[in-house]
């Protein structure tokens, strides 16, 4: 196939432009003042979010160097949600204006040196963000920083309750339903934090595989190949209504994940493989939660001793995955924090859990690494330009004119307009997120100001 080839400086600049564009789209979503954006999803319907990844995923270019750029931006922004859960929003904008300002000295700079420069302004404004973090101890400051995130007082009241109820470590799932607008409660169940090992088992309408009443195994060690569990799999699929097998394992070879996506593509019965996260003991205890949490038995097969049995409900996204249980004996086990969302329309409740999953993220991620003073304060107050590029865009986007030497976690109430101590009023950022931002922002920068040329399909270009 042909490709389309751009060296020297007109490589970064073009990539440049669609970092730029994102960012330009993206980032008028943030703040408290930040505006909503309408996409179409999947099937066609409306959807009005502000939810920075959200958004960035969906955002594509005609030009294909643009596109390229918006990739590499979509995977880091995306990196900093799948390890802090938030942040994508400020990844995006950071990324845009560092690697503006360093691209504009290539020629003048080497662009390795300039990675150098970078890397250490990554290093330098982390150690100053970990100096002014503060942990998180009390229930009222878990309140804010999910008030904060969901932009909904009564959503930080239904998720600091969840958390005073199951600690530190609460695990909790948004869901469509319920007989008010948003209702929570406790129930028992499991989560861990492994996805699905592949896109294709997701349902493409909710971007979540839900299972009721499905056959599971476990299995000691590695899946090699699919005619191990053939025997297994041939009687299961005689049953009436039974047209799915759910296997938790160590690990699975690629030829197994093959088979099992082309099955599930094809409507033929689905065999769903799951890997348990964890190592050794820690892994083991897991497993022992699960065996004790549903009615299991152990069967013996040629290829190993399974246990096997059938999960009530479960719930497997990207990321995680949910097994939720009636078991009346299993009255000591972990439980689980579900919260309902049940609004006039669709197009409202799609948004509305899209808030409460990222106030959720927000929460755990502050939880386990404190808060710092919010929108885009601490980032300023390192005195490293550009890292106040999100605090200015929170201004800009509350028609807010900026004030120089503002004190130390001093920032605007965009609501008011005048100076208000950050911390002090409840506006607190997670430090997970920031720090994650802002290494994942300028590692794109250093890609930028590296790069001699860039290469795309001719057929993109048309």
């Amino acid at each position: 196939m042909t490709k389309i080839i751009e060296q020297g400086a007109d490589a970064p600049n073009h990539l440049l432009e669609g970092v730029q564009e994102l960012a330009r789209i993206v980032g008028s979503t943030i703040g408290s003042k930040g505006q909503n954006v309408v996409m179409i999803d999947k099937i066609g319907n409306p959807v009005i979010t502000n939810d920075g990844v959200t958004i960035a995923n969906d955002i594509h270019f005609k030009d294909p160097f643009m596109e390229l750029g918006a990739d590499i931006v979509r995977q880091a922004a995306n990196k900093t949600n799948s390890v802090a859960g938030d942040g994508t929003t400020t990844t995006t904008i950071l990324a845009s204006v560092i690697s503006e300002y360093y691209i504009k000295r290539l020629g003048d700079v080497n662009g390795v040196d300039l990675k150098k420069e970078i890397d250490e302004l990554s290093d330098s404004a982390c150690s100053l963000i970990k100096k002014m973090s503060t942990s998180v101890r009390s229930n009222s400051k878990i309140r804010e920083i999910a008030t904060i995130s969901s932009q909904d007082k009564n959503i930080g009241v239904v998720i600091a309750d969840i958390f005073k109820e199951l600690g530190d470590q609460a695990k909790v799932i948004v869901e469509k339903g319920g007989d008010k607008p948003i209702s929570s409660s406790i129930i028992k169940g499991l989560q861990f934090e492994t996805g699905i090992i592949d896109p294709v088992f997701l349902n493409k309408d909710t971007n979540r595989l839900e299972l009721q009443n499905s056959e599971f195994m476990i299995i000691q060690g590695k899946v090699e190949k699919p005619d191990e569990i053939f025997d297994f799999v041939k009687e299961l699929s005689k049953e009436e209504n039974q047209k799915s097998l759910v296997i938790f394992a160590e690990d699975f070879s690629q030829d197994f994940i093959k088979v099992c996506a082309i099955n599930h593509a094809n409507k033929v019965f689905s065999i769903i493989p799951i890997r348990f996260p964890l190592y050794g003991y820690a892994r083991q205890e897991l497993i022992n939660q699960v065996e004790k949490m549903i009615d299991c038995g152990s069967n013996t097969y040629p290829m190993a001793k399974i246990t096997s049995g059938k999960i009530q409900k479960l719930i497997i996204d990207q990321n995680k995955t949910t097994f939720i249980h009636d078991n009346p004996e299993m009255e000591n086990s972990p439980g689980l924090g579900v919260i309902n969302v049940n609004l006039s329309t669709d197009i409202q409740t799609t948004e509305k859990i899209l808030r409460i999953e990222d106030a959720i993220n927000a929460t755990k991620a502050a939880i386990r690494g404190g808060v710092l003073p919010g929108g885009g304060v601490a980032l300023r107050d390192t005195g490293l330009f550009p890292l106040s590029a999100p605090y200015m865009k929170i201004l800009e986007n509350a028609g807010i004119e900026h004030k120089d030497d503002l004190p130390l976690g001093v920032g605007i109430n965009t609501d008011t307009g005048e100076q208000c101590n950050m911390i002090k009023e409840g506006v607190i950022d997670p430090t997970i997120v920031v720090l994650e931002a802002i290494k994942n922002a300028c590692s794109i920068a250093g890609v930028l100001v590296t790069t001699y040329a860039a290469i795309v399909n001719e057929e993109k270009a048309k």
